[in-house]
């Protein structure tokens, strides 16, 4: 039978068995299996114990921790519960900290922006590394999305905020794209791109007169399709 969680609890076990064996990080696997298992209690035992060893290695160690443990979740999402809160505020705070230090690396930053720190890191990361890959998809569908943002009020015929921020946020996008070596990740991006400059362009040919239809008449009448989501909007009674 399979349920909505089951990602999330087959690959905790499959962590543990990865870090099986490896010395220093019995505290991890105990958190992994006890969590898998549903033992909330004794899961959340296991890993302040851990986080508490790992607080007494040396700070280089630490860092090397931290690095392993934000890479592991970022191609992990499918595990939500692989970072216990304990465990994310340390690796957290280990590369705050780091980050304020002239020897950061861009993975410190990479890693730090992937965690929630903000897009700045990104672009703190590319100023250290150019070629940063993670860095350069990450901030070009950022981009992507503050124009999603910008336009999913088009199905009812209103765009917030301008076809000049549009315009600019759309070609720092293409121009990230242009840097991607992934051809998959390139080719996700540049699909986003070529769809919301369609959209773009269509608003503008559309503002550019006076129009009695609706945006989405327009479209449908033009021949173009272009995914408008429902809006619904709540009343407090």
């Amino acid at each position: 039978m399979f349920y909505w969680n089951q990602a999330n609890f087959e690959g905790l076990k499959n962590v543990a068995s990865a870090y099986e064996g490896k010395a220093g990080y019995e505290g991890f696997v105990e958190y992994c299996l006890k969590k898998e298992q549903g033992l909330k209690k004794q899961a959340n035992s296991a890993i302040i114990s851990f986080v508490e060893y790992v607080k007494t290695l040396p700070l280089v160690r630490q860092r090397e921790i931290a690095l392993e443990f934000a890479e592991l979740h970022f191609y992990n999402s499918e595990i939500h519960q692989l970072l216990s809160h304990p465990l994310y505020c340390h690796i957290y705070t280990v590369l705050i900290d780091w980050s304020r230090e002239n020897g950061a690396t861009s993975e410190v930053f990479r890693w730090l922006a992937t965690m929630g720190a903000g897009l700045s890191f990104y672009q703190r990361a590319l100023e250290q590394d150019p070629n940063d890959q993670i860095s350069i998809y990450k901030l070009g569908m950022a981009y992507i999305d503050d124009v999603d943002m910008q336009t999913h009020h088009l199905g009812e015929s209103r765009l917030i905020g301008s076809i000049e921020e549009l315009d600019v946020a759309l070609s720092k996008a293409a121009e990230l794209c242009h840097r991607l070596v992934n051809k998959e990740a390139k080719l996700a991006l540049d699909q986003e791109i070529e769809y919301y400059t369609s959209l773009v362009n269509s608003w503008r040919e559309y503002t550019s007169q006076k129009q009695e239809k609706s945006f989405v008449e327009w479209c449908q009448n033009m021949g173009v399709k272009y995914n408008f989501p429902t809006i619904v909007y709540y009343q407090s009674k």
